[in-house]
């Protein structure tokens, strides 16, 4: 409990004692995190007012029917680790879009073979789609963007081969190159460009709350439910 009440107090500023209790103001916390996620990742347009209310519920009930969860309205473990599962997506698009800015007037040809030990621009640009693909495609791994191809890209470009169906060298080919960015320019004509997910840049990148740290993805401890509350002499109002 004191892990959860320190990254509501960093993420969300919601100045809780670390008392290692979940009294009344920890779960409000928790609530307003939760319907934080909700409107980020769902479009929910909820309230963030800390209260478990019918709205509330019902946007969990929907989402829980779109993921294929169990529609009870509670946020037990399998719908807290899928909504922070996509609401961890979803800021890592946002950087990968923001990143990405700086490739949009480049040349996107094939560059001839990359492999390990290759380096410089268009590593990077194959590692940047990579990591875009890695966002939707749980079995290719996310990497660095450093324009060094070394043992992890060359990881990635094996699982990507594998995902394809092509041959497993590791090795950057022509075909690798195409399927790699046939797949990406989908996502970004879709995903990334789309102005209404992603706003444009206003120079400020949007806070990550959950990516800095594992113990933003740990499950609070107690389901969270329609009227759920602790006895406010558990924790001392602030």
């Amino acid at each position: 409990v004191s892990t959860v009440q320190k990254w509501l107090n960093s993420a969300y500023g919601a100045s809780l004692e670390i008392d290692g209790i979940c009294g009344q103001l920890t779960k409000k916390a928790l609530i307003s995190a939760l319907q934080t996620i909700l409107n980020d990742t769902y479009g929910a347009g909820l309230d963030v007012d800390g209260i478990f209310g019918s709205r509330t519920e019902a946007s969990v009930r929907a989402f829980q029917q779109i993921f294929g969860l169990e529609d009870d309205g509670i946020v037990g473990k399998a719908t807290w680790y899928e909504l922070v599962r996509l609401y961890v997506a979803v800021n890592r698009l946002a950087e990968l879009r923001s990143q990405g800015q700086q490739f949009y007037s480049i040349n996107w040809e094939y560059p001839n073979g990359l492999t390990v030990g290759s380096r410089g621009d268009k590593v990077r640009h194959l590692q940047y789609m990579l990591s875009v693909l890695a966002a939707y495609i749980n079995e290719i791994p996310a990497i660095s963007v450093d324009g060094i191809y070394g043992a992890e890209t060359e990881r990635a470009v094996l699982a990507a081969q594998r995902w394809f169906g092509l041959p497993q060298t590791g090795v950057a080919d022509a075909s690798t190159w195409d399927e790699i960015y046939d797949q990406f320019s989908g996502i970004e004509n879709t995903t990334l460009r789309n102005a209404e997910q992603f706003p444009p840049n206003t120079g400020t990148l949007p806070r990550n709350r959950y990516s800095r740290t594992t113990t933003m993805t740990q499950f609070p401890g107690n389901d969270l439910r329609t009227g759920s509350q602790d006895p406010v002499r558990q924790e001392a109002p602030r």
